[in-house]
């Protein structure tokens, strides 16, 4: 999946500004070092399993996404960048946020809460689903050949 980061328009490097993230950027919390390390920790577990004991070619990747989005992307990434739209005022200006982030703000400490990758569902890696059908769940058995796939989608 590494590669649809990198072709991502926004945030692989491929934007104008030449800005690359790392995966860690979205995919481990930092609000604090201790969530930081448990998460990190959790998914070195979790990623050890499922080389150890599980067959990575037999698992649904569609599906998967949701489950992911859900639970390995964190908000306190998101906002480590952008905290600044959801920041009605500052020492320099005052300034009107989105309705759809005001409202973000509003159920942070809900029930009703919801991460920002519930509505920025395709952000941070390009035409995955694409990718993901296109393979039809196939698995790459080295980074060589993910790279190779990936160069032939693009021509």
């Amino acid at each position: 999946m590494a590669q649809t980061n990198l072709a991502d328009p926004v945030h692989g490097g491929s934007n104008p500004k030449g800005l690359g993230i790392k995966c860690t950027d979205c995919h481990l919390p930092h609000d604090n070092l201790a969530s930081y390390i448990f998460a990190k920790a959790k998914n070195g577990i979790s990623e050890g399993i499922t080389v150890l004991f599980k067959d990575p070619k037999e698992k649904d990747w569609i599906t998967n996404r949701e489950h992911a989005r859900k639970n390995y992307t964190f908000d306190s990434s998101c906002l480590q960048c952008h905290g600044d739209i959801i920041k009605i005022s500052d020492a320099n200006a005052t300034r009107n946020i989105s309705k759809m982030h005001a409202k973000y703000i509003e159920l942070k400490d809900t029930d009703d809460y919801m991460k920002c990758t519930g509505c920025h569902k395709h952000v941070g890696h390009y035409d995955l689903g694409k990718m993901l059908a296109d393979q039809k769940h196939k698995v790459a058995d080295s980074w060589d050949e993910w790279i190779s796939e990936y160069n032939d989608r693009k021509k």
